[in-house]
């Protein structure tokens, strides 16, 4: 009975509700993140399969969603395999030195 009335309190709902709201914010930027991975991976493999290890290696240090779009477009306008090596390498060493 005391559970129910504390379950039916604004102040529980409030709780609740803000618990509910951070969590769906935290699950969106959690995908986000993921699906940033996922794009710069498929770009890599389809036009510079060579390169896969070190972008694998690399997106399991970058955790910035800005960096990993910045990383992609630069990896898009990439027109070699060697360019796109030295964009992966420069942001491998600035990722170390964090």
């Amino acid at each position: 009975m005391l559970d129910d009335i504390f379950e039916d309190s604004w102040a529980y709902q409030e709780i609740i509700e803000k618990g509910r709201q951070k969590g769906l914010e935290e699950g969106r930027e959690e995908g986000r993140h993921e699906g940033l991975i996922q794009a710069l991976l498929a770009i890599v493999e389809t036009h510079f399969p060579t390169l896969m290890p070190q972008a694998a290696s690399l997106v399991e240090r970058v955790h910035d969603p800005l960096r990993l779009q910045h990383l992609i477009v630069l990896l898009t306008l990439a027109q070699s395999t060697e360019e796109a090596y030295d964009t992966l390498r420069t942001w491998s060493n600035s990722t170390n030195a964090l």
